[in-house]
């Protein structure tokens, strides 16, 4: 659910705006190893228009990431609009970071996929606060776990919590925007429109299957197909995809 329907954003921005003519940039925090531009160069045959896509992560996965690429040539083929960037995306961000090819006036598509709840809940803050400040036309997708409004109320949730905790993973932020709504006015502060859905709802909800079509929905029925449910649902009941647009 959570790749299918971040695939259905990407896709409809690609067509749209290659069709356009103009430029338009695609931004990936924390895009590790990442590979929906490869997918999607291919799906489209790679006529994608004036596509510019920035994958920004830490310096030891990008010099990785183009070690795999220069040795592979269908990849090194693909990978003409890719802008390998080296960042923590816990320091300051800043327009200049994303280099000469960047224009903050283009049509702009973030993708923030298990991002957030790696940074501290002020550089997460700081980021969604730069796109919605530095961009002119941006759609800021982001998946994330979420918790609860009441742990105590919800014991699914201090169970995830406890593993983030035991696996080293700094939970403020998490316990800062803990449920959807609050997650929902982080980023209302800096976009007049936000759209958010949990991942149960995404398997399940007639509104959302412009992001997950009811032949997906099979699909992915039939490759995972499970036994018991109840874990299943308490799940995807706790991860988030917000779509953010300005």
């Amino acid at each position: 659910m959570r790749t299918v329907s971040i695939d259905s954003i990407t896709r409809e921005f690609i067509k749209i705006n290659s069709e356009s003519g103009k430029a338009y940039q695609i931004i990936s925090f924390g895009a590790g190893f990442d590979t929906r531009l490869f997918r999607f160069m291919d799906e489209f045959n790679m006529n994608i228009g004036d596509l510019k896509y920035f994958e920004l992560d830490f310096n030891h996965i990008i010099e990785e990431k183009r070690r795999i690429i220069d040795n592979k040539v269908t990849l090194k083929e693909l990978s003409h609009p890719l802008r390998l960037i080296p960042f923590n995306l816990n320091e300051k961000f800043y327009n200049e970071i994303l280099g000469n090819d960047f224009n903050p006036q283009a049509p702009t598509l973030i993708i923030a996929e298990c991002c957030l709840m790696y940074l501290t809940a002020e550089s997460g803050d700081n980021l969604i606060s730069w796109t919605g400040k530095s961009l002119n036309s941006v759609t800021f997708c982001s998946f994330d776990p979420i918790l609860s409004d009441d742990l105590n109320s919800d014991r699914f949730a201090k169970t995830m919590l406890n593993n983030f905790e035991k696996r080293g993973l700094d939970t403020k932020a998490l316990l800062e925007y803990p449920s959807k709504q609050s997650t929902l006015n982080r980023f209302l502060n800096h976009f007049p429109v936000v759209d958010a859905f949990t991942m149960l709802q995404l398997e399940r909800d007639a509104s959302t299957e412009f992001l997950v079509s009811k032949q997906q929905r099979r699909e992915v029925s039939i490759k995972t197909a499970l036994d018991e449910y109840e874990e299943w649902n308490m799940l995807a009941d706790h991860y988030l995809l917000v779509i953010a647009k300005k």
